[in-house]
């Protein structure tokens, strides 16, 4: 820039802030294409609890009974696990489970008599017996060589390698990470990221894109740059748009791509406004400065 034209004009910055703003509503305003995951779910993850003979669904209420009380999802009765050929890990306590078997009965009338149709065929009326099982997650068994409970796994294709550059910076943040599913997200309440696997995505680019996305949501955190004044919608522009400046600040992105638009284009609701884009690529700057700032000081601490 020419310190003339700064001189001359006080209003250079805001006009070239609102050039690139206006530069990036337009691309958002051009994109066709509608936001797709670019990941798919882990075929290994833990959904919903299974019994581990049928492998049939638990339903119900019976899914709130068992959730978050294993890491494995697969259960069974004390009985069920000893046809498997497991036993019960001494100490282990079981989860009760519900169950309602519908049985259908003749309905009687006030005598006691069988009460007709229309037909003359006799009425029935369905009542439910209530029945109530003790179940043990597959992590409280075991065989009589004191082996655990081994779930096969599916195989999963993909080779796909980390971006050693990116594993690297965003290792030097120390964010907490979990393994997830089929969702990415950041979790304020608790502080943690949940990351599906590097190999369930289309590729490492876009790995390291929505990693990025989540970190950006990370830094705004009370304890960090304190960005609680946006609204959800607000958030997700500044997350996205971070993405797109971490990525290219990593050597992994040159420009938008057309999921980064589509994204910023579902969140802007329908009303694509300049001055909340820039706001957001202003707080999206302020995430990838604090986040470079961590990783050097972490660097350093290394080294020393």
């Amino acid at each position: 820039m020419n310190t003339k034209n700064f001189v001359k004009d006080p209003n250079y910055y805001k006009k070239e802030q609102d050039k690139i703003a206006n530069s990036l509503v337009q691309m958002i305003i051009d994109e066709k294409s509608p936001w797709r995951k670019t990941w798919r779910p882990d075929p290994n993850a833990n959904y919903f609890p299974q019994n581990a003979i049928t492998n049939k669904t638990y339903n119900g209420m019976n899914i709130f009974l068992l959730w978050g009380k294993s890491e494995s999802n697969k259960w069974c009765t004390f009985l069920g696990w000893k046809k498997l050929g497991y036993s019960i890990i001494k100490g282990e306590k079981g989860s009760r489970v519900h169950y309602f078997e519908p049985k259908k009965r003749v309905k009687l009338d006030g005598e006691g008599k069988p009460e007709k149709d229309a037909k003359g065929n006799d009425k029935m009326v369905t009542t439910f017996l209530f029945k109530t099982y003790v179940l043990f997650s597959a992590e409280q068994v075991q065989n009589k060589k004191g082996e655990s409970y081994k779930v096969e796994k599916v195989k999963v294709d993909n080779n796909i390698k980390p971006i050693d550059s990116c594993k690297s910076f965003f290792s030097h943040l120390n964010a907490n990470i979990i393994g997830s599913g089929d969702s990415c997200f950041y979790q304020p309440s608790t502080d943690k990221i949940g990351m599906v696997d590097l190999q369930h995505f289309e590729n490492a680019e876009e790995y390291y894109s929505v990693l990025a996305h989540e970190h950006i949501h990370w830094t705004g955190a009370d304890h960090r740059l304190k960005r609680n004044k946006l609204n959800y919608a607000e958030e997700e522009l500044v997350a996205e748009i971070g993405a797109f400046l971490t990525c290219v600040y990593l050597g992994i992105q040159s420009k938008p791509k057309p999921n980064n638009l589509a994204y910023l284009k579902h969140w802007s609701q329908g009303k694509i406004n300049p001055k909340k884009i820039f706001s957001a690529l202003s707080d999206a700057s302020k995430s990838l400065e604090y986040m470079k700032d961590c990783v050097e000081f972490e660097s350093k601490e290394e080294v020393a």
